[in-house]
């Protein structure tokens, strides 16, 4: 599995605090980042159909339909 980094999850996060942002900016940003989780869940999806462990298909299975 592939871990989040830290350093820019941290700089995305200083760097859009301070910036004023319209409903579309937020809209958009939102859609980008389900995008990149639904992209980390289908690799570590088809990492667990791999490995056999029907445990984490079920869990990033709830992930996704929480998303």
């Amino acid at each position: 599995m592939q871990k989040i980094n830290k350093e820019k999850l941290e700089k995305f996060i200083e760097e859009n605090t301070e910036r004023e942002m319209t409903r579309q900016d937020l809209e958009k940003d939102l859609l980008r980042l389900k995008h990149s989780i639904l992209e980390q869940a289908e690799r570590n999806l088809k990492f667990a159909f791999e490995n056999k462990t029907p445990a984490m298909v079920a869990a990033i299975a709830e992930i996704m339909k929480a998303i």
